[in-house]
């Protein structure tokens, strides 16, 4: 005996979108949830402080541009004991010249923008520049008596009593 069997059609787009609907949906079934960060939680509180801190320091050394992930997997293996993807010898040889290249790339970008400021300011009709480069406003003259001119200091002045003042004293010439 034969039982009826009922078939709906779908079109071949329709199946395939289905099939990435779902495929979707377990992929971000697979993804573990994050629970909200608890910062009245004492280790959850450090764990944060820690983490703010080692980003603060690797954005100090030119470490923005370092992929979260990357560092995230890196924290990870560490504090689970996985098997690590690279030993600390390697870990040393390459992050010491990322850095160094990042905080050179990062130190001439702040080296130009500061001689552009300097060549603007330059232009400026109020700001007076002295021979080595220094650049001043006057911004209210004064009107009393100019200070005399400091004696010439040699360094480390020699201290009256013969030896060397280190910081000098004020009757150190």
């Amino acid at each position: 005996m034969l039982a009826p069997i009922t078939l709906t059609a779908q079109s071949k787009k329709d199946l395939i979108q289905e099939v990435d609907r779902l495929r979707a949906e377990v992929e971000a079934l697979k993804k573990p949830k994050e629970a909200p960060l608890d910062l009245n939680d004492r280790h959850q509180q450090a764990g944060y402080a820690a983490g703010v801190l080692l980003a603060e320091n690797l954005r100090s050394q030119g470490g923005d541009s370092l992929n979260l992930v990357a560092i995230h997997e890196g924290i990870r293996d560490v504090f689970t004991s996985r098997p690590l993807k690279m030993d600390q010898d390697e870990c040393m040889r390459v992050i010491q010249p990322y850095l160094q290249t990042a905080a050179r790339y990062r130190n001439e970008k702040i080296r130009t923008e500061n001689l552009q400021f300097l060549e603007e300011n330059r232009k400026k009709g109020d700001v007076t520049e002295t021979p080595t480069g220094l650049q001043y406003r006057v911004l209210r003259a004064g009107s009393g008596p100019a200070p005399p001119a400091p004696l010439p200091r040699k360094w480390p002045a020699p201290a009256p009593a013969g030896g060397w003042c280190d910081p000098p004293a004020p009757d150190c010439r």
